[in-house]
């Protein structure tokens, strides 16, 4: 826009601009950011940003944080397990299979990242990832794994 047409250029000599000499202009009316949530902004929080001042869910005592997560296991890591209780020999197949007990080593579940050289196992785990099936397949190995309860 033009200047000389700008309201700024229309209100000179006119005392406060049109913005009222009791309410002035000044640079934040309602205060800056998030204030007056609990006063004059209160219907904005509550129609908006309902729990943001208060506390929500169930109190939970001791809770450990870390819990679900020290029992996983990857399936790239499958190697670096040294806890293999004994050497099967299978008659069927001709093939010694390496026992793994998951169960044992408290790990709940195997998760299905990254590829494993790992061969001719019989692993037992409590729960067990889509993905690693499909693994085990793939490599084309006799990886037979035991889930011991299925939920």
């Amino acid at each position: 826009m033009v200047t000389k047409l700008k309201k700024s250029r229309k209100m000179r000599g006119k005392n406060s601009s049109g913005h009222g000499r009791i309410n002035k202009h000044r640079k934040n009316p309602g205060g800056k950011g998030k204030s007056g949530g609990q006063h004059h902004h209160k219907i904005i929080f509550e129609r908006y940003r309902e729990t943001y001042f208060r506390k929500t869910g169930m109190r939970i005592y001791n809770l450990e944080k870390t819990l679900n997560s020290t029992f996983l296991l990857k399936f790239k890591d499958m190697l670096k397990i040294n806890f293999f209780e004994n050497l099967l020999f299978n008659s069927y197949t001709s093939v010694f299979l390496t026992l793994l007990n998951l169960s044992a080593l408290r790990i709940k579940k195997v998760l299905g990242n990254g590829i494993s050289d790992f061969k001719n196992a019989l692993i037992i785990v409590n729960s067990v990832a889509k993905s690693v099936n499909k693994k085990a397949v793939q490599r084309s190995s006799v990886m037979l794994i035991i889930v011991k309860n299925i939920n």
